[in-house]
């Protein structure tokens, strides 16, 4: 449900890159079946961080640490 809330919020031209539980769900992994993970994490490119940002703020959704 969250991931395609966060592919109507974030604009097309942005990629984004799926990491740990997300990306394993995506997949279709055998090990993330009923994987019920409590956070997203995304990776973007850095010219595109402030952008993707802004779209997911602007939709309510909350950044947590940034590395």
């Amino acid at each position: 449900m969250e991931l395609r809330a966060l592919d109507k919020v974030l604009p097309p031209k942005i990629t984004v890159v799926l990491l740990k539980g997300a990306a394993y769900i995506v997949q279709q992994q055998e090990f993330a079946k009923g994987r019920m993970p409590n956070d997203v994490d995304l990776l973007v490119k850095r010219s595109d961080l402030n952008e993707a940002e802004a779209a997911l703020n602007a939709a309510g959704w909350v950044s947590g640490n940034h590395q």
